[in-house]
């Protein structure tokens, strides 16, 4: 509202010039222009308009650029892409839709961007260190593996840099690009848009990195069980072997004698008395001796747990593998194998 018009409209009301209903009336029209003016404003300012803005400034690499001029163009860019890759998966197109849309707004995004930079207050030469650093990995230090380790942390520690460099409130007073353009009202936008996007890039690099690390962690856990049930069955072998010293025969030994004897390690069981022994994978073990051979058999292993104790080294006293009772060369005959080693 003009100030200066409203005094005026107040001077003609004291004056008697209009009564106090046309002053009301009057005032009430001022109001509601004003208003106007700045809803219409503000809908120049929305999110699709300032979209189709940063394409009319496609080339225009001078001048400022808010962060919600930055990050709404970004924001729509996301979601197009998002569509189209959908699109291209659906079609098996091989992502041809998606790329040719990177590559439109490839001009469109390097002007807003460098505008960004200069809104807060950084020169547009920054964008060209990550272009010479790939430059120099293409054409001179390709060969060499540690520089191209070195120089790919480099631009991406730098991207990183850039990154952050967008995210930052405009530069507050004018400087050698033009004039502070941002508003408090669209900044705060433009902030939960820089916010949502970080957190849409990133949840991909955290699922990776969780899968990653479920898979290092699984990994690591049956390398662990691995070399138990080995340390177990070596223990168990070595302790049959020096109890029987001197005997012709292992008649009688079974899972209740072996534990009896103290010849089962501590953790393959809890109750001394009964037959049930457990090894390092979770599953049944059962001992057993007859004639001059002993037998350590694993019950109900999986074809790739099967595997890995069927491969091991068992030493000169090893006589063989029995699987399902059987002389097989192999892991594959069953879902769940009965895997006997048998010892002299």
């Amino acid at each position: 509202m003009n100030l200066e018009e409203l005094e005026k409209l107040n001077e003609l009301k004291e004056k008697g010039i209009i009564t106090q209903e046309e002053f009301d009336k009057k005032k009430k029209e001022m109001l509601n222009g004003h208003k106007e003016n700045i809803s219409q404003s503000d809908k120049g300012k929305n999110i699709w308009n300032n979209y189709l803005s940063c394409w009319e400034k496609s080339f225009q690499f001078l001048g400022r650029a808010t962060r919600y001029e930055f990050w709404g163009f970004v924001f729509i860019n996301t979601l197009i892409s998002f569509v189209l890759s959908l699109i291209d998966i659906s079609a098996e197109t091989g992502g041809i839709l998606n790329g040719i849309f990177t590559l439109i707004i490839l001009v469109p995004t390097v002007a807003v961007t460098v505008r960004r930079l200069h809104d807060v207050n950084k020169s547009a030469l920054a964008l060209l260190l990550p272009f010479l650093c790939l430059i120099l990995l293409t054409i001179v230090f390709h060969k060499n593996n540690v520089l191209v380790g070195l120089f790919a942390l480099i631009i991406t520690i730098y991207f990183i840099y850039l990154l952050c460099q967008t995210c930052k409130k405009s530069y507050a007073d004018k400087n050698e690009y033009g004039e502070n353009l941002a508003e408090d009202k669209f900044d705060q936008i433009a902030k939960r848009l820089m916010i949502a996007l970080i957190i849409l890039y990133l949840l991909p690099v955290l699922g990776l990195l969780i899968i990653g690390g479920s898979a290092g962690f699984s990994s690591a856990s049956s390398r662990y069980k691995l070399n138990k049930n080995i340390d177990q069955i070596s223990i168990i072998v070595t302790n049959i072997r020096a109890l029987y010293q001197g005997y012709e025969t292992y008649d009688g030994l079974d899972n209740r004698f072996a534990k009896k004897i103290y010849v089962v390690p501590s953790d393959m069981y809890s109750d001394q008395t009964d037959d049930k022994i457990t090894n390092a994978f979770g599953t049944e073990t059962i001992i057993h001796g007859e004639g001059s051979t002993f037998s350590i058999t694993y019950a109900n292993l999986s074809e790739e747990q099967c595997l890995k104790i069927y491969t091991g080294d068992w030493g000169d006293n090893f006589v063989g593998v029995l699987i399902n009772g059987n002389t097989f060369d192999n892991c594959s005959t069953c879902p769940e194998c009965y895997l006997s080693l048998v010892f002299n």
